[in-house]
């Protein structure tokens, strides 16, 4: 990665992808097994949340190619109130010099 920031080359995100969340009894969570099936408030064609480390950051829909599933982003969220003022983020320490959510959102748009 080229830029201003070359330290981000080596911070790690966990990324994950929200695809729909349900609610249930814990009754119900306790008797879960193999093959069992939640449904989720969401549809196929429903935007997906994108989290990086439980932030969320942008929203995507998910494409299918062959056996592969992928997730297209399709915008980038603004930051939170929290974060704008330099408040301690999960994502993002301060006094790091990977303390910038702006290069990371450069980053995940970068041509």
């Amino acid at each position: 990665m080229r830029g201003p920031l070359p330290t981000l080359d080596k911070v790690s995100v966990n990324i994950a992808v929200v695809l729909g969340t349900s609610s249930m009894p814990v009754h119900q969570v306790l008797r879960l097994g193999r093959g069992a099936i939640i449904e989720l408030d969401a549809s196929e064609e429903d935007e997906v949340n994108i989290l990086a480390n439980n932030l969320s950051v942008a929203k995507g829909t998910v494409i299918f190619s062959g056996n592969k599933i992928a997730v297209e982003v399709k915008e980038l969220l603004p930051r939170s109130p929290e974060a704008k003022q330099g408040a301690r983020s999960p994502l993002f320490h301060r006094n790091s010099p990977e303390s910038c959510p702006d290069a990371l959102r450069a980053a995940l748009v970068r041509p």
